[in-house]
């Protein structure tokens, strides 16, 4: 583990009030809680969207979706 990722880990484990493994495991945890609630909202977009034939507007959507996926 990178060392800057091992301090905010253990910083996150203090103010918690646990062990860095148990840290770890509850981000991980919530990482893939967060992963599962994204899903859902990128289909409904690209669901509601589909329809559009202005190509502007499918660019824009195209990059919400990629941030949407990948987090950014």
């Amino acid at each position: 583990m990178a060392p800057c990722l091992a301090s905010q880990v253990e910083r996150y484990a203090e103010a918690v009030g646990t062990s860095t493994g148990k840290a770890i495991a509850a981000l991980v945890r919530m990482g893939l809680e967060s992963q599962e609630t994204r899903r859902p909202e990128f289909f409904k977009r690209l669901k509601q969207n589909l329809a559009g034939d202005d190509p502007d507007q499918q660019d824009r959507l195209a990059e919400e979706f990629r941030a949407i996926i990948l987090g950014r």
